[in-house]
């Protein structure tokens, strides 16, 4: 089977790179969201019906290992690779329509409330309910952990019923009336902000006819794993890179320390992590483009495995760089924190290797 990227996929990759080094060596490192529409890259993994340029979850994931492997921190994940996505799967609808156009415009991001207290948001909505009144539909409940706390609009999901497909899509704008707002900042530097809401009126009735949203939710979640075990797969290529050099130049007894054959095999270890995640992510992929019957199990092997090689590798990146590799000047203590948040996002290893099991084996469990 040929897993090269097509001209077009090459193409993309090398516009994100050249992009992502002008950014880094930049002084002024400015919000760069027009950029992106200018790009592309807002468009890209949307329909031509839509406005977009039909891209795929590959290019997806290009996009988001290189943001990755440069520990690129923008909301491009959350705003339209989870919540764009989400819109872009709903019926037709002017409010749908609206946003989808200035989200590829780069005029506003979205933010997409998934989480509760006590669980991953694989499942959706739990205690946070959406009432119907003369008004319209109010929201009722509290959601945690949402990224992209200066999104324009925040996209949440929300029980209708007492039944798990009983949920829908409703749109609330960031300044509405009756929401409570507490932003934190999480170990990797990224603000996430968790919101309660109190009677807090929709922009309109749900996104999706009944019971439909049940259905395109973990279509839309798969994706999003990928894409962000893509992120963790870039970030685990940088900390390889920069340890190898980091044992290259760095000597000791007059000889650099990664002659020494026992670190060899610990960065041989390193690469072979590397190597068996970047594998199951085309997995992952193929699973994806062919809807194949065992996606889901797929993915949430993909994402264990992220979970649990992401951080070992990382953890011994930091080794390899002894006390370097926790100080300001380096990088690696930034992407350990990062690949430990990825793990923590939808699921971590264990939760993920849980469902994975449930799935494959479900007499068993």
């Amino acid at each position: 089977m040929d897993f090269s990227l097509t001209e077009e996929q090459k193409m993309l990759k090398e516009s994100v790179d050249r992009f992502l080094e002008n950014y880094q060596t930049a002084s002024d490192r400015a919000p760069c969201w027009a950029e992106f529409a200018e790009l592309g890259w807002l468009a890209m993994p949307f329909s031509a019906e839509q406005g977009g340029y039909d891209g795929g979850i590959v290019e997806s994931s290009l996009l988001m290992e290189s943001f990755g492997k440069a520990g690129f921190r923008e909301p491009y994940w959350a705003s339209v690779l989870v919540a764009g996505r989400m819109l872009s799967a709903a019926p037709q609808s002017d409010l749908r329509d609206t946003l989808l156009e200035d989200l590829m415009a780069g005029t506003l991001t979205l933010g997409c409330a998934l989480v509760e207290a006590g669980q991953s948001g694989l499942s959706g909505a739990e205690s946070c309910r959406a009432e119907r009144t003369d008004a319209g539909y109010v929201l009722r409940g509290e959601k945690v952990l949402v990224p992209n706390p200066d999104a324009d609009y925040f996209l949440v999901v929300a029980r209708t019923g007492d039944a798990a497909s009983e949920q829908n899509l409703f749109v609330v704008k960031a300044d509405a009336a009756n929401m409570r707002c507490q932003r934190m900042t999480m170990m990797d530097g990224q603000d996430v902000v968790n919101i309660g809401f109190d009677d807090t009126p929709c922009e309109a009735d749900g996104l999706f006819a009944e019971g439909e949203f049940a259905e395109v939710l973990p279509r839309v979640l798969d994706e999003a794993i990928v894409a962000l075990a893509a992120e963790a797969q870039g970030a685990m290529d940088a900390l390889l890179r920069d340890t190898v050099e980091y044992l290259k130049t760095r000597k000791q007894f007059g000889v650099a320390i990664g002659s020494f054959q026992a670190l060899q095999h610990r960065v041989v270890d390193m690469y072979t992590d590397t190597e068996l995640c970047r594998a199951m992510i085309l997995r992952a992929q193929c699973a994806i483009l062919d809807n194949s019957d065992d996606r889901a199990s797929v993915i949430a092997g993909l994402k264990a495995m992220i979970g649990k090689k992401g951080r070992r590798l990382a953890e011994e990146a930091v080794q390899l760089h002894g006390g370097m590799g926790v100080s300001a000047e380096l990088n690696v203590g930034d992407y350990l924190k990062r690949l430990m948040t990825i793990d923590a996002c939808l699921g971590n290893a264990a939760q993920q290797q849980r469902r994975f099991c449930d799935l494959r084996y479900p007499s068993v469990s």
